[in-house]
């Protein structure tokens, strides 16, 4: 094994403090992407390709100093790690039953692998898994955001003369300016009492003075905590030819981007599933990158990350084309994306202290998580766009696996030239359980399908024609 000694160290940023913190049982956030081959790339093919990467991305070789400190870091090492400690090599052997894995096994099991890798353990911040059939690529959150992962992957998988190809990544030299130095926003004194009140002092009061004050907050509100609960993902699946439609058809009525057509729709289907007998209240989590170059950013590691946040209602009256069209005009507002970055600087005023044995992120989040109404927001779809299939590749999934706090289901979505795919990832029963999940995403296919005929309606009467 390769040195282990730093030679440069870069203090993490707040967001990159967010996404360390591990759960309870020490799982850290991780975020994997799997490519379906009929025939992957050679070993020495993709080995070649982590040599190049760790030498021109310095943070791919580094492993974080003092994780469960106040002032964890990267730590870039002198030399590399090896190429056989980055790419593993799986067979389907051994797994249950005579079945093949199919994508999301693959999924599943990058996941699980990574979050069993302690912080603290000196091994590699990111991993590829080479299947008989899969390409894995999978990174511990804290190294890498959504689209950075995205554009990892396209760097260990795109042809050789592809602009997007490890080939063609410039040189860094690990001082890449962080989300902090350059984009983050001052929280206003409203949002600073509103957000120091709900998330410092209420998980301080009693149980029973705590389960009043959140009482009446967006869904899934008052439930049990997720902490101990099974880390689940169900996947989902829109062909091309319905994508193409669902473009042409959102343009001509008002909603030039697809996110907010199939945000819309997945969060008229957890409407459906969980709370059709009234309105439903609830914050929507988009998550958006902010990385740019000119701003002396990382073109693949570290986070940069806006989440925005929309507090607001629907219910069975709603016309669902215009909650799409109130979508899109929200993710294009200039004071939504204000707010989301003043969101994410109020992870300024958590404690950085050591607490129990654990940082004082680590503390809040599972005192959060631990609280009446534990999770931040009821609903996130991540979004990564479009992505170019590399040459012999058939498909693209992927998926991710954060704290338990953090929301309370996930959808994950990418499009490709075989059509658009979806993953969700929740807390097995809290609130959601498989039956549920799976219920939301047969909803979410035929809601999809309805709105690329260009079919008008309430969400009540559409939902209704997709059970």
């Amino acid at each position: 094994m390769a040195s282990a000694q730093p030679i440069t160290k870069r203090p993490l940023s707040l967001f990159e403090r967010y996404a360390l913190a591990c759960d309870e049982t020490g799982h850290p956030m991780a975020i994997a992407h799997v490519v379906s081959y009929t025939t992957p790339p050679p070993l020495d093919e993709l080995h070649d390709r982590v040599r190049v990467a760790q030498a021109r991305l310095p943070l791919l070789r580094s492993v974080i100093t003092g994780a469960y400190s106040s002032k964890p870091a990267f730590a870039v090492r002198a030399q590399a790690f090896e190429p056989t400690e980055i790419v593993h090599v799986h067979s389907h052997e051994g797994t249950a039953g005579e079945m093949e894995m199919d994508a999301m096994d693959v999924l599943r099991a990058e996941l699980r692998l990574m979050r069993t890798r302690k912080v603290d353990a000196h091994a590699p911040l990111w991993r590829i898994g080479l299947y008989p059939r899969f390409v894995a690529v999978t990174c511990n959150h804290v190294v890498a955001d959504g689209m950075g992962s995205l554009a990892l992957l396209a760097a260990m998988t795109a042809g050789r003369e592809d602009p997007r190809s490890v080939y063609a990544l410039a040189e860094e030299d690990g001082a890449h300016t962080s989300y902090d130095e350059t984009v983050m926003l001052w929280a206003g004194l409203g949002m600073l009492a509103r957000t120091l009140w709900r998330e410092l002092i209420v998980p301080a009061l009693p149980l029973a003075i705590q389960r009043w004050a959140t009482s009446s907050e967006p869904w899934p509100g008052v439930c049990a905590s997720p902490l101990g609960s099974e880390w689940a993902i169900l996947g989902a699946s829109v062909d091309a030819d319905t994508l193409t439609r669902l473009s042409a058809v959102g343009k001509q009525k008002g909603v030039r981007t697809l996110h907010p057509l199939i945000d819309t729709a997945y969060t008229a289907a957890v409407w459906a599933v969980f709370n059709a007998d009234e309105r439903f209240h609830f914050i929507a989590n988009t998550p958006r990158s902010d990385r740019k170059p000119e701003l002396g950013h990382s073109a693949i590691t570290g986070l940069y990350t806006t989440l925005f946040l929309r507090d607001h209602g629907l219910g069975a009256s709603d016309d669902l084309w215009e909650i799409a069209r109130d979508s899109a005009a929200f993710l294009l507002s200039p004071s939504a994306g204000a707010d989301a970055r003043r969101t994410v600087s109020m992870l300024r005023f958590v404690p950085g202290t050591t607490k129990s044995g654990t940082t004082g992120m680590m503390q809040y989040l599972t005192d959060r998580a631990s609280c009446p109404s534990p999770f931040f927001e009821g609903v996130m779809v991540s979004n990564l766009g479009r992505f170019t299939l590399p040459p012999g590749a058939t498909d693209h999934v992927w998926g991710q696996a954060c704290h338990p706090s953090s929301f309370a289901i996930g959808a994950n979505v990418v499009g490709h030239a075989g059509g658009l795919r979806l993953t969700t990832v929740f807390w097995e029963g809290v609130p959601a359980d498989n039956a549920q999940v799976a219920r939301v995403h047969r909803i979410w296919e035929r809601l999809v399908g309805l709105m690329a005929d260009g079919v008008e309606g309430t969400v009540g009467e559409l939902t209704q024609k997709c059970m």
